[in-house]
């Protein structure tokens, strides 16, 4: 697992924890993102943030995990790049000095999104209750990344593995995610769609 992810704590904000619940879902503390918008499609400007990030830029609707940062693809023109948050205020000041030949707009997103972390093979059915995205393992394998929304309200799906994913929102609306997370995976909803 990403290196940020694993060596961070995780404080749950599940309420009620005696009831039962298929997945359990965690805020992700000290999240980073940075976003950098530019011509993707320029080789230079490529390697400009593959060399600052630590790992390759993904494909089309792909993240690709380093150790230290992960870069997901966001647009044509938009890569997400997610750490630390202390690594995300230097990360600004080192794209924009590398890139500074460059059109491009880079800034630290961290204080307006929030990461959730689910786990449990049923994530899945979980997210599908409130996503329009097609979730199932062929269309939405490991290392996929998806903006879209849930309930109606914007998010992007990170696909980790077969039993874990991560939601990322804006903090204007992550207590409305986080409850909705928390009743969509009640184990009296439990659905077995994909498995």
């Amino acid at each position: 697992m990403t290196q940020f992810f694993m060596t961070k704590k995780v404080r749950s904000r599940m309420s009620k924890p005696e009831v039962k619940r298929n997945v359990s879902i965690e805020e992700v503390k000290n999240f980073g993102m940075v976003t950098v918008k530019g011509n993707l499609s320029d080789n230079k400007v490529r390697e400009i943030i593959q060399s600052i990030s630590g790992t390759q830029c993904p494909q089309i609707g792909k993240i690709s995990d380093g150790k230290k940062m992960s870069v997901g693809w966001m647009s044509t023109d938009e890569y997400a790049i997610f750490g630390e948050t202390s690594d995300a205020i230097k990360l600004v000041d080192r794209i924009g000095s590398k890139l500074k030949k460059y059109d491009h707009l880079c800034l630290n997103m961290s204080d307006s999104r929030r990461c959730f972390h689910l786990k449990g093979k049923g994530w899945r059915e979980v997210i599908s209750k409130g996503t329009p995205a097609n979730l199932s393992p062929k269309a939405f394998g490991k290392g996929v990344l998806r903006r879209t929304r849930i309930a109606n309200v914007a998010v992007a799906i990170w696909s980790f593995n077969e039993t874990e994913a991560f939601i990322i929102s804006m903090t204007s609306v992550s207590d409305f995610i986080l409850e909705w997370l928390i009743n969509a995976s009640l184990e009296t909803g439990r659905i077995s769609y994909f498995s």
